[in-house]
């Protein structure tokens, strides 16, 4: 099998309906969309001189928040759980970043690939989810994975990932205030 490279990061373009994403329905900021892009632009080359490889998705225009890509994917040694974001109008962002992500790492027969949809915990209703998790809300580290129970990540988001890891690798709930 071949070698994955040693650090890979997966980056999105910004939509240009950035300003009718998430943060502005909470009213708690403007967004000046040409200063954004120009910050973006920086923070990918920033990047680029960090890691081996930076992969380019193009932005969504029918996604506003697609720019902020950590919520649709968390990696873990060789696992990649493409997750299902807690806020509706997130989880259309996740097929695009999906086939990014198989389409680079498929190639490396030791990465894993895990859906919340593929497992035994899913719902199998229309109903609400039983499994919501934002990327933004996992912290992981060499040893354990934390992940941040709130409206968007949930504890069947927790019970998935120990599913996904396996029981060597302890994954933690932190109950977070006010989100």
């Amino acid at each position: 099998s071949r070698m994955l490279p040693r650090l890979v990061a997966f980056v999105r373009g910004m939509s240009p309906r950035v300003r009718d994403g998430l943060v502005m329905e909470q009213g708690q900021c403007s967004v000046d969309f040409h200063r954004a892009v120009k910050e973006h632009d920086a923070y990918v080359d920033t990047l680029g001189c960090m890691v081996d490889e930076v992969i380019h998705i193009p932005a969504s225009d029918q996604h506003p928040d697609c720019v902020f890509i950590e919520d649709t994917a968390v990696f873990f040694q060789n696992h990649c759980m493409f997750t299902n974001p807690g806020h509706p109008s997130r989880r259309g962002e996740v097929d695009g970043v999906m086939q990014a992500v198989k389409k680079t790492l498929g190639k490396y027969e030791s990465v894993k690939f895990h859906s919340p949809y593929d497992c035994s915990l899913a719902s199998a209703s229309n109903a609400e989810p039983s499994i919501l998790m934002d990327g933004g809300d996992v912290m992981c580290t060499d040893e354990a994975i934390f992940v941040g129970l709130s409206s968007r990540s949930n504890v069947g988001a927790l019970q998935w990932i120990q599913e996904c890891v396996g029981e060597a690798v302890p994954v933690h709930g932190i109950p977070l205030q006010g989100s």
